[in-house]
């Protein structure tokens, strides 16, 4: 699987057209995304598991695109009196894509997480 395969999943993950320089970005975000799926796995997924990899990949490039994105548009902030609009942050959404990416890698992880915060 190359990055073109992840690049067209995370398109459709997104949902918008791109401009030729958001598409080079998401480009360079889906490179990342398959490093950072791969780490988690530790070695290539197997062959059977090629579509859960493909589509953690694109969740994680998609959620990394939109943490650089200042130009999504999307209601960050609002305030009633004396109103007060802001834009341009994902609001929360790439966090949510970048940690469903990482619970559909999760039965083949090697790891890498823990338990915070729990007393014995």
């Amino acid at each position: 699987m190359d990055t073109g395969d992840i690049y067209a999943a995370a398109a459709q993950v997104l949902g918008t057209e791109l401009t030729p320089e958001q598409a080079a970005a998401l480009e360079d975000c889906c490179a990342a995304a398959r490093a950072v799926c791969l780490s988690r796995l530790g070695k290539a997924p197997e062959e059977e598991h090629l579509p859960a990899f493909l589509r953690a990949c694109a969740l994680m490039a998609a959620g990394l695109y939109l943490d650089g994105d200042s130009s999504s548009g999307e209601v960050s902030s609002f305030t009633a009196g004396r109103l007060s609009v802001t834009t341009g942050g994902s609001g929360g959404r790439a966090a949510r894509l970048k940690q469903a990416a990482l619970e559909l890698l999760r039965p083949w992880s090697r790891g890498g997480g823990a338990f915070l915060g729990v007393r014995g």
